[in-house]
């Protein structure tokens, strides 16, 4: 019994120093709830047709979809148009992969539309009908690491991970601040960027590190090496999430993000 006992504080103590947090279990949604998936689906199409049976798979109320564009509605469109009601289109004729799409199953209405003002890729929110009410959801698709030749450096990584923050914090700037709301989408930086701190700074919350610290979002092959990374976020404020998690699919570099959202539960006294 005493050694179960050392064992156990020895795992605490372990945990304690190397800043382990416990993550929440997922919980079946109760009452009234909507789903939303964010997804980089990559502007060269790789496997749509896999994309769009994921999509629909997903049993999503609400989709984000980076890096789309004519080709990407031409073949979605018409695939998924039974399964969602409201499709929606924004091309990017600056930049092969700055096109954002959204899919809906719920009345939605434009709010803003965030023109980039560092020449890189622009944000949306669209205000959505939910069973919990008006929801804003705000996709963007943060600045890369890689220079004006699409190449990948250090001083690249840097002047995006400078800019990020500022990138974010003129999307956020568009919200309506009475409402709910998600920002969703590919932020090209890990759980401690400085646009996912600069959003819980305001007091909201990255969801998928509360149920899943470790599965990455996107995956790159170099030789015989894959680099992975949690680039890609749904972060929440004026909601309860009952879980998130990555769907280990498709043919994009970047891997589809699903939460499940309610209803704030009341605060216990």
């Amino acid at each position: 019994m005493r050694r179960f006992a050392l064992l156990l504080a020895l795992l605490a103590l372990a945990a304690t120093v190397c800043g382990c947090q416990m993550v929440r279990r997922t919980e079946t949604p109760t009452g009234p709830s909507f789903r939303i998936m964010t997804w980089n689906v990559h502007w060269a199409m790789p496997q749509p047709d896999l994309a769009v049976e994921m999509i629909k798979a997903s049993s999503a109320d609400i989709v984000c979809l980076q890096e789309t564009n004519l080709e990407w509605e031409v073949y979605l469109r018409p695939r998924l148009a039974d399964a969602y009601p409201v499709i929606e289109f924004r091309h990017d004729e600056k930049r092969i992969g700055g096109g954002l799409a959204i899919f809906s199953r719920l009345p939605a209405v434009d709010v803003a539309y965030v023109a980039s003002d560092t020449d890189w890729y622009d944000g949306w929110i669209m205000g959505f009908a939910t069973p919990v009410g008006p929801v804003q959801v705000n996709s963007v698709h943060l600045r890369p690491a890689e220079n004006e030749y699409g190449r990948f450096t250090a001083s690249a990584y840097l002047a995006a991970r400078n800019s990020h923050a500022h990138e974010i914090e003129r999307n956020y700037r568009h919200l309506l601040p009475s409402l709910p709301a998600l920002i969703v989408g590919d932020f090209n930086e890990d759980d401690d960027g400085s646009a996912v701190e600069w959003l819980e700074n305001q007091g909201m919350t990255n969801a998928l590190p509360e149920f899943d610290r470790q599965s990455p979002t996107w995956r790159w092959l170099v030789g015989p090496f894959v680099i992975h990374h949690r680039l890609d976020h749904v972060i929440y404020g004026g909601l309860y999430c009952f879980g998130a998690q990555v769907l280990n699919s498709g043919g994009s570099d970047h891997l589809p993000l699903l939460a499940d959202f309610g209803r704030p539960r009341p605060k216990r006294r």
